[in-house]
C-alpha cells in the first residue's frame, strides 16, 4: 500500500496510446485506491477520454474501458485533441460525474470547446457549497457556479494556462476565440508571460490597418506584449511575402517565430526589419515538410538547414515546392493532413511496472 500511496500522491496519468490492457490495470488501481480511502492528487486523461455514460456515473475511454466515479480523487484533468467540441448535454453529464466523486475539488478541461453556459439543474447545491471549481484551461476561464457563466477570476490559473501555451484551432467557434482573446488581453495587461501562441490552421490574414492577425473565425488577434513565441501551423498553404513580412512585424516582441506545414518565399529582405529583429536573439524557423527545419539567416535573408548548416539553394527550394504541391493536391480531396502523429509505447512508462507488480492479470 505504501507504493500505491506514493503513486497516488504524485497523480495518475492515463494516455491515449496505452493499450486496453494497460487502461484496465489503471482502472483497477484507482478503484483499489478509492476503496482504501487513499487520496489521489489528480487523474489526467490525456486524449483518451471518449464520452460519459448517460447517467453520468462513468467516463468511457477511447480503449472502451470505463472509469467509475472515485471518492478519493482530488482533481480530474481531461485533455482532448484538436479543439473537440463538447456539447451542453455531455458537459452536464461530466459535471454530474464530478459531483459523484465525493472529495473532488476541481474539474479541468483542456484543448476542447465547451458550451457558453449550462442549465441551472446541472449545478447541485453541494457543488456550490464546497467551492467546487470547473476550469477551462484552454481559455483561462472558470465556470461561475451561481451565474453559470465563464469568467476570469484567478491570476494563478491564468499564469498556469499561459505557461502551458495557448492554441487557437481553426474549427473552434468565434465564441471560444473571443474568450481566448479576453484571456490573452488580461494576461498581457498584467505582464504575465505567455510562452506560446499556436495558430492551428486558424491563421486567415493580416489586417492592413492594425497589423492584427485575422483568424478563420473572423476574430482579431491583436498584438500581445508578453508573448514569447508564435507558431503558425498553416497546413498546405503557400504564404506570400506580404504575409511573411506582416507576421514578422506582428512578432516584433517575441524571441521566436515558427512556421510549419506551409510554404514561404525563398528569400526575404531582412534589411527592412527593425534592428532588434536582425539580432541573434530573434529566431525564425520553418518546417515545410514536417521533416527538415530551416532557420532564417538575418544577414542574407536566406534559409539555412538547421542540420547541415547549408543555405537552401534555389534548385532545392523549387524541388521542395514541387513535392509540397503534389502532396497537398493529393490530400485536398481526402481531407488528409501531413501533420505527423506521435506513436510512443505508453506501456513503457514507469508507472506500468507498479501496476503489473500489484495487479497481475
Amino acid at each position: 500500500m505504501d507504493t500505491i500511496r506514493e503513486i497516488c500522491g504524485a497523480g495518475v496519468e492515463i494516455y491515449r496510446q496505452s493499450s486496453s490492457h494497460m487502461h484496465k490495470l489503471q482502472m483497477r488501481f484507482l478503484t483499489v485506491a478509492s476503496q482504501n480511502n487513499i487520496p489521489v492528487k489528480f487523474v489526467r486523461l490525456d486524449e483518451c477520454y471518449h464520452s460519459v455514460t448517460s447517467d453520468g456515473t462513468k467516463l468511457i475511454l477511447q480503449s472502451g474501458q470505463t472509469l467509475t466515479a472515485l471518492s478519493s480523487v482530488k482533481m480530474i484533468n481531461i485533455t482532448t485533441k484538436n479543439g473537440r467540441k463538447i456539447p451542453e448535454d455531455e458537459f452536464s453529464r461530466l459535471l454530474l460525474y464530478a459531483d459523484q466523486s465525493q472529495n473532488i475539488e476541481e474539474l479541468r478541461l483542456q484543448w476542447c470547446e465547451l458550451p457558453p453556459t449550462v442549465s441551472a439543474s446541472t449545478i447541485s447545491s453541494e457543488m456550490k457549497s464546497k467551492n467546487f471549481k470547473v476550469s477551462w484551461l484552454t481559455t483561462g476561464h472558470r465556470l461561475n457556479l451561481h451565474d453559470r457563466i465563464w469568467e476570469i477570476d484567478d491570476m494563478d490559473a491564468i499564469k498556469e494556462s499561459c505557461g502551458a501555451g495557448v492554441t487557437l484551432y481553426k474549427q473552434c467557434s468565434s465564441h471560444m476565440h473571443d474568450l481566448q482573446m479576453r484571456f490573452l488581453t488580461v494576461a498581457s495587461q498584467n505582464d504575465i508571460p505567455i510562452d506560446l501562441i499556436s495558430l492551428r490552421d486558424s491563421y486567415h490574414a493580416l489586417d492592413a490597418t492594425t497589423g492584427s492577425i485575422i483568424l478563420e473565425s473572423g476574430v482579431m488577434l491583436r498584438r500581445v506584449s508578453s508573448l514569447r513565441k508564435l507558431a503558425i501551423n498553416a497546413w498546405g498553404r503557400e504564404l506570400t511575402a506580404e504575409d511573411f513580412d506582416g507576421l514578422i512585424s506582428y512578432s516584433s516582441q517575441c524571441s521566436e517565430l515558427n512556421f510549419s506545414g506551409c510554404f514561404l518565399p525563398w528569400s526575404v529582405s531582412t534589411h527592412l526589419f527593425p534592428a532588434h529583429l536582425r539580432s541573434a536573439k530573434f529566431r525564425v524557423l520553418w518546417n515545410p515538410e514536417n521533416k527538415e527545419v530551416f532557420i532564417l539567416d538575418s544577414a542574407s535573408g536566406r534559409w539555412v538547414n538547421n542540420g547541415t548548416k547549408k543555405a537552401l539553394s534555389e534548385k532545392e527550394y523549387q524541388d521542395m515546392l514541387i513535392r509540397f504541391r503534389l502532396i497537398w493536391e493529393g490530400n485536398s480531396d481526402t481531407g488528409l493532413s501531413a501533420e505527423g502523429n506521435d506513436a510512443s509505447d505508453a506501456d513503457s512508462y514507469p508507472i506500468a511496472w507498479v501496476f503489473k507488480q500489484y495487479f497481475r492479470m
